[in-house]
Formats: structure tokens, C-alpha cells, sequence
């Protein structure tokens, strides 16, 4: 018997396309159309991973996230795996809908999570709700104060509010003065069409925690804690166009990652505690990544999670080979094959297994 996921995934010609007859100009539509590159690297591997899936009785079937609503129950899957999420500029929260729509279960999260992770301000503001450390934020559309600026004394710092993969980040996102955010949150408005989120700079460096539920016991210890060293204070939509993608530049080299269980243990437990029981508030499960920043006393903070994070992208990819001693094609089929033996299609119980 053989066991059916649906992958469904948006491309990013899809996405370019859809941008340009909104009116972008062309490089902007590249550059936003950027954070799908996923999607791009996972065809990619596509013919391996499903050699691999099928030696173990799962069928993954790639399908755009346009033409799943005229295909879901026609093919009824065990499983909807959506590769990408989001609702303003992309798509692949559809791929959630449907599958409660149809009572087909998630590889994945909480439906619901699907929209609340591209908006880092709302999403944010979930957590901080919760007593996570998160740092203050406001919110401007152009030069319109929506959230006043958070009080700052080491400045501030300035990105899009519903644009992942670094889109909309340049040197420029270090704020020194409210008037410097507002002229960076104009050019956000102008070139994105979207809001600015306003946080306090925060000195120190960049996290990366990831988690991918090869098997019914992988819980807070199995997760990758890494520091991330690209050479930088902080990286920039430049830099990740390059690394990943239809925009990508063989001659980059990728960031290192550092183990901090191998290096500071202490400071990955500090960070395991905050980010697990996050992670289960929200209702995230399968496969998620949270990005925090790690101050000079040695103190995280939450800046944003990822429920669809780049899992064909270097650094998901040296997370499994680290972690779970196994190539990625082979800890994915495990995970789905976890997946395919939960009962319901999503639980109402924040996901809690």
C-alpha cells in the first residue's frame, strides 16, 4: 500500500509574474518572488527525495498551490504537505484552508499559523502576550505612525513586516533616529507596498533554531541551536538572494553555522527553554524555525518564527545532516511517515503531540 502526500509548493515565475500585472517594477518583483526560492531548490531535489519516499511506501505528488482546490479530492492524500506559507504577496496558506476544508491532515502546523507567520508585527505580539522575550515593536506605513516608536537606547531597527527571507533589508535598517525610521519605512512603503516594523536595535548575535519531527520522540532536544557567522552584523536581502533560488550566486559562500550545544551549551538550554514551550503555545509541530537574537549578557529574544522554513536551503540542511546523522531526503521521509500515522486531521488542542 502506498501512502499519498500532497507537496504543494508556488514557484517563483508564479509569484514574478502576479507581481509585475500588480504593477512592481521588475527587480522588485525578483526580489520578493525571492523568498519562494525554496520551492525552486525542493524541484530540484524533488527526483531523490521521491526514490526515497516511494522505498518506503509514500507517494509524494509536487503540485501547484493554484491547481490543488480542482485536485485534492480527486486524489484524496493521506497528507498536504504546503511547502510555503503567507497571504499577501504569496499563496501557500491556501494549501492549509484546504486541507481543513477537505479533512485531509497537515505535514506541518496549525492552519491558522500559516497567516499569523508572515506578519511579524501580529505575531509578535502573540508571543509577547504570552511573557516570551520579544522586543517592543511599532508600526509605520510610510510616515504614518500606526504603533509608536519603542523606546531605544542602542537605535532601532527597520524592516518589512510581512516580507520574510530578509526581503526589504539593507544597511539602511539600522536606524539611528526616529527620522532615519521614517525615511526607511517610506522606502518600505514606496517599493513594498508594505508596513515597517520598528524594533529596538539589539547588539550581538544571530540564532537560528530548527526542528524537524523525524520520529515520534523528537522534542526540545532534538532541535538545532546555531549561531550564524555570515561576516556581518546582520544580513541583508543582497545576501540572501545569493545563497538560494533562481537569483542565486554559485561563488557565495554560505554562512557558518556554529553548534552552541558543541560550544556554550548553557546559553542553547537557555534558548531551548524559551523557544520549545513557544513553539507549542503556537501550535507549531513538524518542521519550523525560529530566527533570535542573542544579546552581549548572553540573553535571547524571539525576533520571528517560520512555519514553511527553507528546507532544501543550507542551513535546514545542515541542521538534519548534524543533527539526525542522516541525509535530508531520508529524515523527510521519516517525518512524513511520523505524520502519516497521526488520526485527525489537525487537533484542536494546539497541536500539542
Amino acid at each position: 500500500m502506498v501512502n499519498t502526500v500532497i507537496l504543494v509548493h508556488e514557484t517563483e515565475a508564479q509569484c514574478r509574474e502576479r507581481l509585475l500585472a500588480m504593477g512592481f517594477p521588475y527587480g522588485t518583483a525578483v526580489e520578493i518572488a525571492s523568498y519562494l526560492a525554496q520551492s525552486t531548490d525542493m524541484m530540484a531535489l524533488m527526483p531523490q527525495l521521491r526514490g526515497v519516499a516511494m522505498a518506503r511506501g509514500i507517494g509524494i505528488i509536487p503540485v501547484e498551490v493554484t491547481d490543488l482546490a480542482h485536485m485534492i479530492n480527486a486524489l484524496r492524500p493521506n497528507l498536504i504537505w504546503p511547502l510555503t506559507d503567507g497571504y499577501g504577496y504569496f499563496r501557500g496558506s491556501a494549501a492549509a484552508a484546504l486541507s481543513v476544508l477537505a479533512d485531509i491532515p497537515i505535514f506541518g502546523s496549525a492552519p491558522d499559523l500559516y497567516c499569523l507567520a508572515q506578519d511579524k508585527f501580529r505575531s509578535s505580539a502573540t508571543l509577547a502576550a504570552a511573557g516570551y522575550p520579544v522586543p517592543p515593536a511599532g508600526l509605520l506605513y510610510g510616515d504614518e505612525v500606526l504603533v509608536p516608536l519603542p523606546p531605544t537606547e542602542t537605535g532601532y531597527f527597520v524592516k518589512p513586516n510581512c516580507l520574510g527571507a530578509k526581503i526589504g533589508i539593507t544597511d539602511a535598517s539600522r536606524a539611528a533616529t526616529p527620522d532615519e525610521v521614517r525615511a526607511v519605512a517610506v522606502e518600505i512603503a514606496e517599493t513594498y507596498r508594505d508596513r515597517a516594523i520598528v524594533q529596538p536595535y539589539i547588539p550581538g548575535r544571530n540564532i537560528r533554531v530548527s526542528y524537524l519531527r523525524v520520529h515520534d520522540d523528537a522534542c526540545a532536544d532534538t532541535m538545532g541551536i546555531f549561531a550564524v557567522d555570515h561576516g556581518g552584523d546582520f544580513q541583508t536581502a543582497k545576501d540572501s538572494m545569493a545563497l538560494y533560488g533562481q537569483t542565486r550566486s554559485p561563488s557565495l559562500e554560505a554562512p557558518a553555522f556554529i553548534d552552541l550545544d558543541a560550544t556554550e551549551p548553557e546559553v542553547a538550554d537557555r534558548i531551548r527553554a524559551i523557544v520549545w514551550p513557544a513553539a507549542q503555545l503556537l501550535g507549531l509541530r513538524d518542521v519550523f524555525s525560529f530566527d533570535l537574537r542573542l544579546d552581549g549578557e548572553g540573553m535571547p529574544h524571539i525576533l520571528e518564527f517560520e512555519v514553511s522554513p527553507g528546507i532544501p536551503c543550507f542551513d535546514f540542511g545542515h541542521f538534519v545532516e548534524h543533527r539526525w546523522q542522516m541525509p535530508l531526503t531520508n529524515a523527510l521521509t521519516s517525518a512524513l511517515g511520523a505524520a502519516i500515522t497521526r488520526s485527525s486531521p489537525y487537533e484542536l488542542d494546539r497541536l500539542s503531540q
